[in-house]
This record gives C-alpha cells, sequence and structure tokens, in this order.
C-alpha cells in the first residue's frame, strides 16, 4: 500500500491513516488507539499506556505495527514486540518531549534508543533488546524519518545474550525442576485414586485429564487449549484393542495460522477413554444451557458455558469457546490443592509438591531423554523448531539431578550422610551392604549390583548411568541383571506407552542386555566370570 504523507497541525508528516488492517487470520480494527488482535485468545495493543504522548512519534509506531508486525506474525510474538517496546517507552517517557517534531524528535528518539539499550545490558536474557533492535530496523527498512540508518547500523553490530537455557533441568531448582521418579510414581496414584472420586461431568475430573494430557504428552498449556473435540481419534484392531490417538496442533510454526500443523500422538487408552467422557459432557452441557456450537470445533476443555469469559470481538468465532491458556494453570493448581486437602483430611501426608504443566513438560522430556528418545524425535514431540532446546535433557547429569534430591532424603539417609561427609565409606557399606540400588521405586529392591571402582557414591543416575559407565564393576549374578533389565524395560512403557517403540535400542538397556547374555554364556559353559 503507497504510504500517505499528510499534513498535521504541528506540520509533520502523518503516516497512519488505515481504520483496519488485515493480520495473519483476522482483520483488525486500528481506527483508535486499543488495537484487539486476539485470534484463539484475547490480545490488545494499547497505544495508551505506553507514557508517550507525542503524536508524531505514535504514528509512526503504529505505521511499523501494521505494515510489518500484524501482517506477518503471530499473535503472541506481535504482543511480546508491543510490550518490549510499551516498557522501553514508559521507562524513558519524560526523554521525549510532547511538541518535538523533526530533527529534534529524531535525536530524542535516538538518544532515548541508545541509552534504554546501554542501561539495560546484563549477563541474562537480552531478548526485549534484541525485539527492540529488530524493531528500529522495520523503521528504518520503511524509511520512516524517525528512524536514523546509522543508529540501525551501530545497533546490528550488538550481540545480546539469550535466556540461559534449562538452568532448572541442569540443576536442582525446588518448584521447577522436572519431578524425579518418586514424586511423579506419587501423582499418577493419586490422580488414578482421584478419577475414580470425581464426577464425569464436573469441572474437577476435566481438569484432571488436563495434568494427564501434560504428563503423557509434554505439551504447551495453549496446546492443550486448542485441541478441539475432532482430534480425538479412535480405532479399533482387529484383536478388539482399542487405541487413541490425539492430534495435537503445534503453536510453534513462524508465521502459520493457528491449528495448521499437527503432529498425530498415541496416549494410553485409559486417557482417551477420559477424553471421550469429556467430549461427550460437554456437548450435553452446552446444549443443555442453549449456547450454538460447532460439534466439531468444540475444544476438548473449553471455557465453563456458565462464564465464557468471552469478549465480543477479542478473538475470531472459531475460538470463541477457547479459554485462556493462563487459565490452565489456575485450575491445575485448584485441583492439586483439592487433592491435597482431601488427602490430609483423612489423615495421610497429602500433596507436597508444586505442579504445573510448564514442570509437567519438562519432567516429560527429562525422562523421555533418559529412556533414550532420539534428539529429532523429542524435538519433534515437545513442538520445538530447532535443537537448542532439546539438548539440554540429554547432557550428563540433566536427567540424573533430579533423583539425587527428595527421594534420596526421604529413604537414604545414611547415603545423605556420607554425601555431605558425616560418615565414611566404610560406614556407609557396612550399613547398606550394598542392598539396594540408588533409583526409582521399581528397582531399589534389587541387590549386588555391584560397585563403582571410584569407590565414591556414584552422583549420577544409578542403575541407568551404570551400564554405560567405565569404571561399573558389576556382579556376576546374571539375574540380578536380567531383574535391572526387566525393570528398566518397565519403567519406560509405563513413562511412555505406545511411545516407547524403538526405544529398547538405546545405550544402557542395549548394555546391559549384552552383559546378561555374555553372564549366561559364561555360566553355561562353566567359563570362571
Amino acid at each position: 500500500m503507497e504510504r500517505k504523507e499528510l499534513q498535521t497541525p504541528n506540520q509533520a508528516k502523518r503516516y497512519f491513516y488505515d481504520s483496519s488492517v488485515k493480520a495473519v487470520e483476522r482483520t483488525v480494527d486500528t481506527s483508535s488507539n486499543t488495537w484487539s488482535i486476539g485470534t484463539t485468545h484475547g490480545a490488545y495493543i494499547r497505544f495508551d499506556e505506553c507514557g508517550c504522548k507525542n503524536e508524531e512519534l505514535l504514528d509512526q509506531i503504529k505505521y511499523i505495527f501494521a505494515r510489518k508486525y500484524l501482517p506477518s506474525y503471530a499473535v503472541d510474538t506481535v504482543a511480546a514486540a508491543w510490550s518490549a517496546i510499551k516498557a522501553m517507552l514508559v521507562e524513558l517517557e519524560d526523554e521525549i518531549e510532547l511538541d518535538s517534531s523533526g530533527d529534534d524528535l529524531l535525536e530524542e528518539f535516538s538518544d532515548v534508543i541508545l541509552v534504554y539499550i546501554d542501561t539495560n545490558r546484563r549477563d541474562g536474557n537480552e531478548g526485549r533488546l534484541n525485539t527492540i533492535r529488530q524493531f528500529y530496523g522495520f523503521g528504518c527498512e520503511l524509511q520512516l524519518p524517525l528512524f536514523d540508518k546509522d543508529i540501525w547500523h551501530a545497533l546490528k553490530k550488538l550481540r545480546f545474550s539469550g535466556s540461559e537455557k534449562g538452568p532448572d533441568v541442569r540443576i536442582h531448582i525446588p518448584k521447577r525442576s522436572p519431578l524425579n521418579a518418586n514424586q511423579l510414581m506419587k501423582l499418577r496414584d493419586l490422580l488414578r485414586k482421584y478419577e475414580k472420586v470425581f464426577e464425569e461431568d464436573s469441572y474437577a475430573y476435566a481438569t484432571l485429564a488436563m495434568v494427564w494430557v501434560f504428563i503423557a504428552l509434554g505439551v504447551r498449556p495453549r496446546q492443550l487449549v486448542l485441541l478441539f473435540s475432532s482430534d480425538l481419534v479412535k480405532n479399533i484392531e482387529e484383536n478388539g484393542r482399542k487405541v487413541y490417538l490425539l492430534n495435537v496442533p503445534s503453536v510453534k510454526r513462524r508465521n502459520a495460522r493457528p491449528r495448521s500443523y499437527f503432529k498425530l500422538r498415541p496416549i494410553p487408552v485409559f486417557l482417551g477413554e477420559m477424553l471421550e467422557n469429556i467430549v461427550k459432557n460437554n456437548r450435553e452441557r452446552f446444549a443443555c444451557q442453549s449456547i450454538a456450537f460447532d460439534v466439531d470445533t468444540l475444544p476438548l476443555f473449553p471455557v465453563d458455558p456458565s462464564n465464557p469469559r468471552y469478549k465480543e470481538g477479542s478473538r475470531i468465532s472459531k475460538y470463541k469457546h477457547v479459554q485462556g491458556a493462563l487459565n490452565v494453570n489456575l485450575r491445575i493448581k485448584r485441583l492439586i490443592k483439592k487433592i491435597d486437602a482431601e488427602e490430609k483430611s483423612k489423615g495421610k501426608s497429602g500433596w507436597s509438591f508444586h505442579v504445573t504443566p510448564r514442570r509437567l513438560r519438562k519432567t516429560f522430556a527429562t525422562h523421555a531423554a533418559e529412556c533414550g528418545c532420539e534428539p529429532m524425535l523429542l524435538m519433534d514431540l515437545l513442538d520445538h523448531s530447532d535443537l537448542q532446546h532439546v539438548m539440554i535433557y540429554y547432557k550428563l547429569g540433566a536427567g540424573f539431578a533430579v533423583k539425587l534430591q527428595k527421594v534420596y532424603e526421604d529413604s537414604f539417609g545414611d547415603f545423605l550422610q556420607y554425601f555431605e561427609g558425616t560418615i565414611a565409606l566404610d560406614e556407609l557399606v557396612s550399613r547398606n551392604r550394598s542392598s539396594e540400588v540408588y533409583g526409582p521405586d521399581s528397582l531399589r529392591t534389587l541387590l549386588r549390583i555391584g560397585y563403582c571402582s571410584k569407590n565414591t557414591v556414584c552422583t549420577l543416575a544409578p542403575p541407568y548411568s551404570c551400564y554405560v559407565c567405565r569404571k561399573f564393576e558389576a556382579c556376576s549374578d546374571s539375574g540380578v541383571h536380567s531383574e535391572v533389565l526387566n525393570a528398566m524395560r518397565a519403567e519406560a512403557i509405563e513413562l511412555f506407552d505406545q511411545q516407547y517403540s524403538g526405544m529398547q535400542y538405546v545405550k544402557h538397556i542395549s548394555a546391559c542386555e549384552e552383559l546378561v547374555a555374555l553372564l549366561e554364556k559364561q555360566s553355561m559353559n562353566g567359563a570362571p566370570v
């Protein structure tokens, strides 16, 4: 569209006159200072909130968002860009005079950009500064007079640091790091228990199913709320076995409309049956309340019909029953609190762990890496577009650190005393007699698995790390290793259900298989081990 250059009362050129702009999936009303840009959820650009009163600068900022951001970028990207620009203008609003124009305003705005970037440089995440630089580059590309190409060339030479990937995976951070095996097992047991307690048409039952989806698939909240009833697929095999699949939408495809790309994921049968019940109950509830809905586009987890939280025009009609992703966190928090109160009312310990979708997603990824899921496959399952976010789960100690926390504190007091230097190794051996494997519940009763030749307690995750460790001194009892092998296989299948296919060839499992075969062969031949 050809740029208009009309005169405003203060003789400054005005660039933005459009009353509406075509965005990626909707037409945005731009006739006021509040632009509703939401598609699947409500999102706004409110120019009155930025603190900038200079109409010439606001006019050119609007022009950039209308010509560069809205037609090409997803809603969340546009909203994040506006958030970064707004934060800068709010912080430095006194630096830009109300009546400044032309070269004076150009100089003031250039100073604002440079001062803000200089004072906000730090060792951590500088993503917002990179967003501001991109915005400034768009202004130069559009040849707007308040954007100086010399400033842009200087900004391009800066190297901004990104956020550190996965610190809560590499080290243990309470309430943030992935759940260890015992915590995950306890959460699963409680969910199965209360699945039978809650009514199938209740709010709590649907929220409980949400938690299972996060555990089984490791999806993002935005992916969960975009699941429609038509995404649940049920197949009956020739032997009568039911197979459920979930068509999970991607939310990380650049410049793509919502629900344009999908990944068909297998889910456990019990979860498929739960989701079937939820679909049926959703349709009945909407019909009873005379709320119009499309059978295929009704979300699996819609907003409460009696309180839809829907503002007319905040999103396109296709997604009017989609709840906000932030509400998912609130629902899960309330569910865990409810379960905890129920357990404590019965004199039990309750649930003491912090549970969020993000933490369950990291737990899924950590266990997938431990069980040998290939990085490219895990990247696909986690809906990432590159490997940099995924490889953190494969670094030495990434998945192992989570098993050295609460589980050991609860069950292995002697172990921790040695680790803290309170008791010596000989005393530790005397107390435990090598009778326990420090790992998940399913492996704790295994005996005499062997000592590490370092003569110290292993800080990794036995028995996974043992079978690929050069310093592992294995015992000669093939029965012990067979039991370990079966337990490791069973845990992988328990964690990932049908997705376990192909994971039997991972290093620690195949190494254990080779050791068992060798010991059995030597035993048959009567050779010394």
